[in-house]
């Protein structure tokens, strides 16, 4: 359907970037909030932000978000909101987790 090709098309684009060298580690500032959020945050993002509804996560967002690791995003802090259905959603992407959960910050293990 369109959703699917709408997701290659997102996939070729990232895929793109990367190659051309694009630099994945930048924060966005958001309002006059000090929150920052890389592009890993929003590939990751299940909650609201700049004014969208986050998506469940699924292989294409955990493919990309897959990319953005393998080219050295910045993991601190990004899965710190996570709750336990979402990490259930990482079969199959076992070591991006491994990766995620390193950079779980004193605020996320709060959470816990």
């Amino acid at each position: 359907g369109v959703s699917t090709r709408m997701a290659a098309m997102d996939q070729r684009r990232i895929d793109a970037l990367l190659a051309r060298g694009a630099d994945v580690r930048p924060r966005t500032y958001y309002g006059s909030t000090r929150e920052a959020f890389t592009a890993l945050h929003i590939a990751l993002d299940t909650g609201s932000v700049y004014g969208r509804k986050g998506e469940v996560l699924d292989a294409r967002r955990l493919e990309i978000a897959s990319m953005l690791v393998e080219h050295r995003a910045e993991v601190r802090g990004v899965v710190d909101g996570i709750d336990l259905d979402e990490v259930l959603r990482f079969v199959g992407f076992e070591d991006l987790w491994d990766k995620l959960r390193v950079g779980v910050s004193d605020m996320g293990k709060k959470m816990v």
